[in-house]
């Protein structure tokens, strides 16, 4: 008994290795079975690789060539090993794809035959007409599917393509009610058919046909109803493309909406801060009327103190007295500049305006701007070669740019850096709202930057009023800006202020460009 045990365990052990064995050889790949659409695309692209195809035998040429059915498509193949193959045969054939002209075909075919299907063996016979009485008691009866309809101009003989199952047969209707009995047929009618079943000799090629010989051999046994799968589905994406039409429309009309109320919107935005730029222009105008008027009676009022103390200081014998009149005569004179400035602010002092090089102002003004701020401020220059002229009071801009370098080293501590740059530019209507008593033109743009502590909005709206200023009490009087403003509108330019806590400011000064007069009328003109 242990031997025998020892010889099964040792055959048992023998059939597992030879199962690995045979597990690890690799097995013959077979060409994997495409579908006709599939062999359009390998054929297009010249593949070389054997591919397999599954259908129905429909047609066999003397030259070993057949036709295959498949479910939608009929496909062609050569080869030379095609003579065993029948009519209505199941088979798989293996080739090579290629076209011929715009349709794809296998060739180099080698056919495996299948299952036959469920159509009955036709009749081999040599000739179509030869229909005897012999052969009426042959016939049989098929059921089909129309898939076509040939009328001839003759009434004797019509013909119809049916199909059954996968197998596409020629029907030969040869009595005389057979042209009013077909034209009456529905494409895709389920057809009940009588005849004789045969094989069809033509051209060297075999097809299979059925004969008709009365009218009672065919008979219609179900009509297509007109809701058939394809048409639901033509229906439905016919709907499902409406409603996306609809959609789309909707969409682009939610998008439309929005955008016209986004341009509302900013139009909207525009408008306030065009009322408030102009709100703010007309309260710093009759602030300035009423600083102008104010000032310049009080500068009459100055021109007879200051008259009468230096012709005092310059009778007075006493030592004595001369220091108290030489004070007076200072305090006067700061108060003649004070007056000046106000004046300036209410554009009621008038300058003598001429073409000026702004590059050549600023270049002369270097020593004063240096020895005006610290060292440890740094200084840069950015000054465009080419500028235009402008049209301004030279006293006057050198006053706005010694006003605006005193505020930017109190605005620096310790140390900072002061950019003066400027540009030509070309203002238009949509960028001329960012500034102060803008208009669309051509000007030089002034622009000062500091890296200085910086303002809140709220103190930006206000650093343009007289006598309001942000220092301590004793170290400004409130009019360094407000002159910078009333100087910058009288010589007709614009100006716009940014600032942020800890980034600083920056101021941007319009001057209009200087032109001649008959360059002002050309371009007016134009």
């Amino acid at each position: 008994m242990k031997f025998a045990h020892r010889i099964l365990f040792g055959a048992g052990l023998l059939a597992m290795a030879g199962a690995g064995l045979a597990w690890g050889i690799p097995r013959a790949r077979r060409p994997p079975l495409v579908s006709w659409r599939r062999l359009q695309i390998l054929a297009a692209h010249k593949s070389k690789t054997p591919v397999r195809v599954r259908g129905i035998v429909t047609l066999i040429q003397p030259w070993n060539a057949v036709v295959i059915q498949t479910r939608h498509h009929g496909i062609y193949g050569t080869g030379a090993h095609l003579q065993n193959l029948h009519l209505c045969q199941q088979v798989t054939l293996t080739g090579i794809p290629t076209l011929y002209g715009k349709t794809a075909l296998l060739r180099k075919v080698s056919a495996r035959p299948g299952l036959q299907s469920l159509c009955p063996s036709p009749l081999q016979m040599r000739q179509a007409r030869d229909m005897t009485e012999r052969l009426m008691d042959m016939r049989v009866q098929l059921t089909a599917r129309l898939v076509g309809i040939e009328i001839n101009a003759t009434d004797r003989v019509q013909f119809l393509n049916v199909l059954m199952g996968r197998t596409n047969i020629s029907v030969e209707a040869a009595y005389p009610e057979a042209r009013r009995q077909l034209s009456g047929l529905r494409l895709g009618s389920r057809l009940r058919l009588t005849g004789i079943y045969y094989i069809h000799y033509a051209d060297g090629a075999r097809r299979i046909q059925l004969e008709l010989a009365r009218a009672g051999d065919l008979q219609v046994a179900q009509v297509p109803s007109w809701w058939t799968m394809r048409r639901l589905t033509r229906a439905g994406a016919g709907l499902l493309a409406f409603l996306l039409l609809i959609a789309i429309w909707t969409l682009t009309l939610r998008l439309q909406v929005r955008r016209q109320a986004r341009k509302l919107s900013l139009q909207h935005d525009t408008e306030v801060q065009l009322e408030q730029q102009l709100a703010q222009a007309k309260r710093l105008e009759a602030v300035g009327r009423l600083a102008g008027g104010v000032a310049h009676d009080f500068n009459n009022l100055l021109t007879v103190i200051l008259g009468h103390a230096e012709l005092l200081r310059m009778q007075c014998e006493d030592a004595r007295m001369h220091p108290a009149l030489d004070q007076i005569v200072d305090a006067g004179r700061r108060a003649a500049r004070l007056t000046a400035q106000l004046l300036a602010y209410g554009r009621q002092q008038k300058a003598g305006m001429t073409a000026l090089d702004l590059s050549q102002l600023i270049h002369g003004m270097k020593d004063i701007l240096r020895s005006l701020l610290p060292e440890n401020i740094k200084i840069n220059y950015a000054l465009d070669p080419g500028l235009w002229p402008v049209r301004a009071a030279s006293g006057q801009l050198e006053q706005v740019l010694m006003n605006l370098a005193a505020n930017a080293r109190d605005a620096m501590s310790g140390a900072g850096e002061f950019k003066l740059s400027a540009v030509n530019l070309r203002l238009e209507a949509e960028e001329a709202a960012d500034y102060m008593h803008a208009r669309p033109g051509n000007y030089v743009c002034l622009s000062i930057s500091d890296t200085g502590t910086g303002m809140p909005p709220e103190i930006v709206e206000k650093i343009f009023d007289p006598f309001f200023t942000t220092k301590a009490p004793g170290k400004g009087t409130g009019l360094g800006l407000a002159s910078v403003h009333g100087i910058v509108v009288e010589n007709g330019g614009a100006l716009r202020v940014w600032s942020q806590p800890g980034r600083g400011t920056r101021f941007d000064i319009l001057l209009p460009r200087y032109q001649e007069a008959g360059v002002r009328e050309a371009a007016a003109a134009s």
